[in-house]
């Protein structure tokens, strides 16, 4: 029990001091910079927006077939099969 409080303790202590090390100085709102747009931001608005129009989403036409698609991996999903559900490896 004796080593149990002894290492408690060096622990809170190292703690503590650790917190002591990581105060860092307090910004005050005056030393804070005004941002303001500049060129560059316009054309790297414009660059992600591209990426996410065109590179994010696939187009495609949900017919029967690829609704069919859908429709057997929906059923073939691990969940859904007994075995999986008993907790055998599927």
């Amino acid at each position: 029990m004796n080593m149990f409080f002894r290492l408690t303790a060096l622990a809170g202590l190292l703690a503590i001091a650790g917190q002591t090390f990581a105060v860092e100085d307090i910004t005050r709102a005056d030393q804070i910079p005004v941002l303001k747009e500049e060129t560059q931001h316009a054309t790297v608005s414009e660059r992600v927006t591209s990426r996410f129009t065109r590179s994010h989403y696939r187009q495609f036409d949900l017919d029967q077939a690829f609704s069919a698609k859908i429709f057997d991996r929906y059923l073939n999903l691990p969940r859904l099969q007994p075995q999986c559900a008993a907790g055998k490896r599927c």
